[in-house]
């Protein structure tokens, strides 16, 4: 297939490896596998000290995910009973159709910082609340 793309001038911008990661899984099994981003998340637990929650749906499929981002909890401390928060789920989707909600507030230098975020199968009351529930547990916990 090498010899034939160069003989015909044609430039291959894949491996085979690509292609077999793309196709060696259907789009079912990935939908429910989140093995890697639970491991990131333990990882960033355990060495960070940085908070997280995961909710599965009936069907066992990811349905909720919260985490606290690094260096939040100390700007967010900070500004004590000053605080604003802003949580923004206008991030957009993942190929699953999950979305990204951030908690951001306004840090001491007048940056935005990210406190937290969220990925959510459904923007729904209930989803929000318990994106809420955990930033709001954080936030207490996070107190100077």
């Amino acid at each position: 297939l090498d010899a034939k793309a160069q003989a015909l001038k044609i430039e291959i911008t894949w491996l085979y490896n690509d292609v077999y990661n793309l196709f060696s899984t259907s789009f079912a099994e990935k939908e429910y596998d989140a093995t890697g981003l639970v491991e990131l998340l333990i990882e960033r637990r355990d060495k960070l000290g940085l908070a997280y929650k995961i909710r599965h749906g009936k069907d066992g499929r990811l349905a909720q995910v919260f985490f606290e981002m690094e260096g939040a909890a100390g700007e967010w401390a900070l500004r004590g009973e000053d605080n604003i928060v802003l949580f923004d789920t206008t991030w957009g989707t993942n190929i699953y159709g999950m979305k990204l909600g951030c908690f951001t507030t306004i840090g001491s230098d007048g940056q935005t910082i990210i406190l937290g975020a969220t990925i959510l199968i459904n923007e729904d009351e209930p989803s929000f609340e318990w994106a809420f529930r955990h930033f709001s547990r954080l936030s207490k916990s996070r107190r100077a």
